[in-house]
């Protein structure tokens, strides 16, 4: 359905121009910025205020005609698939946009940490962190219900609820899956689409680090003036770590710390740099300091980023009381019960891990993640059914989320019997959608070939053992090659397709 709404913006001709108006865009708001940053401007600068007129009229201009647009595109997808596909269509559009900005934004942070350049973007994990999924997940509800703004190029979700169904009705059937499955051969579009991302990211990186670099050279200047100004240090400091400087970073905390030593933000300070470098357990010892020194201090953010640095550590006894304190101080962090949740099933207490998962679930009944977690440990209590389900459900909120679709394409795979043949072949369906995600291609083909063989696919089967092969190393490499020659002969057999093999 927003395929058919992006189809409509070409059946309009309403494409040209936007990328100048983008760039245009871009380019007012970097000159805004830049002379902010030079801190020359006066508020009866000619320039400053030009800026202003010129970019109201601008923006009013162009956001209005974008928001036209946007209604003529919505009105072909409705036309042809009616308004609940259209309106399922976008929920799920508006979270994978939050969902990339996540990605978008690691990836800048992660340049300006390394001060090495991006070679290719894409996301090493489907799943963003639990801290940046409460985030998605509040944005999510208020982007949905906010009203349109004259500043919008797009009308609001709720908005646009509302009028497509005053529209001609449509009754297609939507097709659920990913928009790889439309691409014969994926690897050329992605990694065309990779590059451009990265060129992207390396422009942004490079003006973000310009900009903090320019903040930390004036800092640098007022500390040889304020020499006992703990705020100058520790505002350098938080620059020194976004720009990876992490010893920098540390240095500065210290000496915010001589400064003022009954402040207690540099304390913290520390910790989150010692975390981001990955030495978990100093990170832990610097909180577990800082929060005796000032024992009213301690915030919700004080155990959550505790709890962290203990699982990361996998110290999960530990994990669980910092994130149980984190929800006694915030009950409606959705990121609290879901981290509880996650250390509960580390820890093999899979009944009170379910029920972490199901009071996120409670504060945001539309998360796929906290579907997915909660069907992981049904799985390990051998409550399929209620897996099943859940997966299912995590699927209708996210219809690219890899994992829940391997996961469902394994028990199904694991239920299947000569009882219940369909189940072998719902599996496949789901093991596709999985290996249409570049994300985690040894395990999705691992399964798509499992569940081929299981149907007694064989050519399929072996097309995915060869593409699997080449991502596998040592042992695992030559028993899937023990396999595939072991396909090939009962392909060669000329055994029929669909039935399932009696060992599974």
């Amino acid at each position: 359905c927003i395929l058919a709404h992006e189809y409509g913006h070409f059946l309009n001709r309403d494409t040209a121009g936007g990328a100048t108006a983008m760039r245009v865009d871009i380019a007012m708001q970097r000159f805004a910025q830049s002379i902010t940053n030079r801190r020359q401007i006066r508020w009866w600068h000619i320039a400053f205020h030009f800026l202003r007129f010129y970019y109201r009229i601008f923006s009013r201009i162009t956001f209005g005609a974008s928001r036209l647009q946007e209604i003529l595109a919505d009105r072909v997808a409705v036309k042809a698939y009616g308004a609940a596909s259209f309106e399922e269509g976008l929920r799920h559009v508006v979270r994978r946009s939050l969902e990339f900005d996540y990605w978008m934004n690691k990836g800048i942070s992660k340049i300006l940490q390394t001060q090495q350049p991006s070679l290719s973007f894409g996301p090493v994990n489907a799943r963003p962190s639990l801290s940046a999924l409460d985030q998605i997940e509040y944005m999510l509800v208020e982007i949905i219900n906010r009203p349109t703004d004259e500043s919008d190029t797009h009308p609001s979700s709720i908005d646009r609820f509302t009028y497509t169904k005053k529209m001609d009705q449509g009754k297609a059937a939507m097709k659920q899956g990913m928009v790889w499955q439309l691409f014969k051969s994926k690897s050329k579009i992605y990694d065309e689409l990779s590059k451009g991302l990265a060129e992207m990211l390396n422009d942004e990186a490079a003006y973000a680090d310009a900009l903090n670099k320019m903040d930390i050279a004036f800092l640098n200047s007022q500390s040889a003036v304020y020499a006992r100004e703990a705020e100058i240090y520790e505002e350098r400091a938080r620059l020194q770590l976004i720009c990876g400087a992490y010893q920098q970073a540390l240095d500065d905390y210290e000496i915010a710390i001589k400064c003022a030593p009954k402040k207690d933000s540099a304390y913290y300070g520390k910790a989150v740099v010692l975390k981001a470098s990955e030495d978990y357990q100093q990170a832990a010892e610097a909180l577990k300091a800082a929060m005796d020194q000032f024992p009213d201090s301690a915030s919700f953010g004080t155990y959550f980023l505790l709890g962290e640095c203990y699982q990361n550590i996998e110290e999960y006894a530990e994990a669980e009381i910092a994130f149980t304190e984190a929800i006694k101080k915030e009950e409606t962090a959705f990121c609290a019960w879901m981290a509880r949740g996650r250390v509960l099933h580390q820890s093999g207490k899979y009944n009170e891990a379910i029920q972490d998962f199901s009071k996120a679930l409670e504060l945001f009944p539309e998360s796929p993640d906290a579907f997915f977690d909660r069907a992981m440990a049904y799985i390990k209590l051998n409550q399929l059914d209620n897996a099943r389900k859940d997966l299912e459900q995590s699927i209708s909120k996210n219809a690219s989320y890899a994992d829940a679709h391997r996961e469902l394409a394994c028990l199904l795979l694991g239920e299947s019997n000569d009882l219940n043949p369909d189940l072998a072949q719902q599996a496949v369906k789901y093991a596709r959608i999985a290996n249409a995600s570049p994300i985690k291609q040894e395990e999705s083909l691992s399964v798509l070939a499992t569940t081929y063989t299981a149907v007694k696919d064989y050519p399929s089967a072996s097309k995915a053992i060869k593409q699997l092969m080449p991502l596998l190393t040592g042992s695992t490499r030559s028993e899937w090659g023990e396999e595939l020659s072991r396909i090939q002969a009962l392909s060669n057999q000329g055994e029929p397709r669909g039935k399932l093999q009696k060992s599974l």
